[in-house]
């Protein structure tokens, strides 16, 4: 509807967008970020959804919306693949790059702004890493959200029925993919009623149709929070993991802004937050590019009302995610276990706020001559855009030359399924304590091996007794294959059946990655 109303050529921009977007998205895209045990989990579920008809109402955690699990499950009934789950996120993350330049259009009426905007997006390592390579629900938001935004826009210009139902439709759909997405919102809303005008408010007779295309997009929420009364709220206040779990002091608050705010600044240099500090501050131009950002800021905040705008609008959007996120990290032999999905939702608007710095750089320096207003233009430009993504190309190299990579548990299900078929027996012993095993666990699940023990959406880990029942059912079987962690009492039990000769080891690998740190082994056996 709206690529109908806009000018033909702003249609071809966006294609061209959304192609070199998706193009500069592929590489490592199943490769990296590691795999997470709950992003293969809401896959899992989309898996369910098909294979045995399950039909839920929320994700894994209960205050998310089960929108992806069958967003997935449409997929899934094509091929089931952890691969084409991270393709289909990189689709979405490729369209959210012309959805922000129409954002930007509306908002500025400038092509040029527009444009610069939406690039910004398509080569930010955040988005790219974050947004557009983690197959999860909380990947959908910052499509869904800008869509909405686009919606809001439109109808502060010209009101519509239509308009403020999508508004409403997609926002209950951004919701119910992250809720932290409320941020946003109240930050937009609180940012636009301050600095522009306050039309926003006299849409209220609209709101109606607003309120009606929420239901719809967050009606599965809906029913699940009557069936259970308040049950999303009361699931984020029990999660260890939320910022609503245990209380909250003011020095507390203050530890999680500082480090939410270095947490987005880090993921905005390198795509990795927090852990890239150790390899910024041994660069001279992670000092440059602070103090550039940090002067150039200040300067178009004071010049530039979109500026104020998008400026407020971050802010106020961190600090509510102050209180409703923990303000920590996990670390994994991976290194980070990939926290920051709360704050991808920022990146839209924080490239449309880069790209008026540049804009009001370039304005402000055209007195100076044309040659030196360029030159000092691609300067920033450089430092501002560029250098972030080469410190995204210096991550992969680093990743890819120790190993770090996803690429140790996808040859470990290529293997087996090359050389003993996908009909051979597997168990794999894990819990949520030792994630490694788990990991091949789910990916093998959506790889529809043989896997044991069968896929169960509520069963955390696997016991020797698990492993008996499992060499009890395939005693006529020739070949199994186990995958068991370093040390464990199935290893001790397996061991044991070795050395009274009631099996035979046929072959026994210990699976390696990250600068060779041992994972897990896989023993293929033989009864004897």
């Amino acid at each position: 509807m709206i690529l109908r109303r806009l000018p033909n050529k702003n249609t071809k921009v966006a294609i061209l967008l959304f192609l070199f977007s998706f193009i500069v998205r592929l590489p490592f895209l199943n490769l990296y970020p590691i795999f997470r045990v709950d992003e293969l989990g809401e896959n899992i579920r989309g898996l369910a959804i098909v294979e045995y008809g399950f039909i839920p109402l929320t994700n894994n955690a209960e205050f998310i919306g089960a929108l992806y699990n069958y967003l997935i499950a449409l997929v899934y009934m094509i091929k089931p693949s952890i691969l084409l789950s991270r393709f289909v996120i990189a689709i979405f993350g490729s369209l959210t790059v012309p959805l922000l330049y129409f954002l930007t259009l509306r908002i500025t009426k400038n092509s040029l702004k527009a444009l610069l905007a939406s690039l910004i997006l398509a080569l930010s390592p955040a988005h790219i890493l974050i947004s557009s390579h983690v197959a999860w629900s909380a990947s959908l938001a910052p499509f869904f959200l800008t869509i909405s935004l686009l919606y809001l826009v439109k109808t502060l210009e010209i009101e519509s029925k239509k308009d403020i139902f999508i508004f409403g439709l997609t926002a209950g759909l951004a919701l119910q993919s992250h809720p932290s997405t409320i941020a946003s919102y109240i930050a937009f809303t609180s940012s636009w009623l301050l600095l522009f005008d306050k039309k926003l408010l006299s849409s209220v007779k609209f709101v109606k149709y607003c309120f009606l295309g929420f239901i719809i997009g967050y009606l599965n929420m809906l029913i699940f929070n009557i069936i259970n009364p308040l049950g999303s709220i009361v699931a984020m206040f029990k999660a260890p993991w939320t910022g609503f779990h245990g209380s909250m002091s003011f020095g507390e608050f203050i530890r999680r802004i500082v480090f939410i705010f270095t947490e987005y600044a880090t993921m905005i240099i390198s795509g990795v937050p927090i852990l890239s500090i150790q390899y910024l501050v041994k660069k001279p131009m992670f000092y440059m590019y602070l103090a550039i950002f940090l002067i150039i800021t200040v300067y178009v905040f004071l010049k530039s009302v979109l500026a104020r705008f998008l400026l407020i609008y971050s802010l106020i959007a961190l600090l509510i995610l102050s209180i409703g996120t923990k303000g920590a990290m996990s670390l994994n032999i991976f290194g980070f276990a990939w926290g920051p999905h709360y704050l991808q939702q920022l990146l839209p608007l924080n490239s449309m706020f880069m790209a008026e710095v540049l804009s009001v750089i370039l304005y402000r320096l055209r007195r100076i001559g044309k040659v030196k207003s360029s030159l000092i233009s691609a300067v920033v430009l450089l430092l501002i855009v560029i250098w972030p993504c080469t410190n995204m190309l210096a991550v992969y190299s680093f990743v890819a030359q120790g190993k770090c990579t996803n690429e140790v548990f996808l040859e470990t299900i290529s293997s087996i399924k090359s050389r003993f078929g996908e009909e051979t027996p597997i168990f794999v012993e894990f819990s949520l304590k030792n994630q490694v095993t788990l990991i091949v666990y789910e990916i093998a699940v959506l790889e529809k091996l043989n896997i044991y023990p069968p896929l169960n959406l509520f069963k955390r880990h696997v016991s020797l007794d698990d492993l008996k029942i499992f060499l009890k059912e395939n005693e006529n079987k020739t070949l199994l294959i186990l995958v068991l962690p370093l040390k464990s009492r199935c290893t001790d039990f397996l061991e044991e059946l070795i050395a009274k000769g009631y099996l035979t080891v046929v072959e026994h690998v210990v699976a390696k990655a990250c600068y060779n740190t041992q994972l897990y082994r896989i023993i293929v056996v033989k009864k004897c």
